[in-house]
């Protein structure tokens, strides 16, 4: 649509395909609703002259569009979520209720996390920082609270010795 007023010229096929193709049909499956469908759009649809251009809308995909069209990606689309966080100072994001590591440079810089089914992605900008491997891979809060545990463990203060008689030796 380039204007407001191109709305009800575009929304007349949704009334054509109504009244020309479902009314008063009825079919056992979707299978079978899909092959009449099939038929009716080459068959009828396709082969009407349009009322606004005078063309055969068949005639005219084939001629000037069909060529343009582009193959479909290899990847099928996925549902992701996108969301901001502040890298922590031991290095760790939180997403979606999981850490991920990133590079040192990032500490407490605010990034962009893109999490899919089967990957997670951390950005900066438009930069890639960090691609932690798949779902069932990804380090969990186990993971985090071991990290946690050593840099705690290195700021506690080691026991001093202690001797046979029980005595802290120097």
């Amino acid at each position: 649509m380039q204007q407001p007023t191109d709305k009800p010229r575009v929304e007349r096929t949704v009334q054509y395909a109504r009244e020309s193709f479902f009314r008063g049909r009825q079919y056992a499956s979707l299978a079978a609703w899909r092959e009449a469908a099939v038929t009716w759009c080459r068959d009828l649809a396709g082969e009407r002259v349009h009322g606004t251009t005078g063309e055969r809308p068949l005639a005219a995909f084939v001629a000037r569009e069909q060529a343009a069209l582009q193959p479909l990606p290899a990847r099928a689309w996925e549902r992701v979520q996108w969301m901001s966080a502040r890298v922590q100072r031991d290095g760790h994001v939180r997403a979606a209720s999981a850490w991920y590591s990133v590079p040192a440079m990032a500490v407490q810089r605010q990034v962009d996390v893109r999490l899919s089914a089967r990957l997670v992605e951390i950005y900066d900008g438009t930069a890639l920082w960090a691609t932690p491997s798949s779902l069932s891979e990804r380090p969990g809060i186990p993971a985090f609270r071991a990290i946690c545990d050593v840099l705690w463990a290195r700021r506690r203060p080691t026991p001093a010795p202690v001797g046979e008689n029980g005595l802290e030796q120097p």
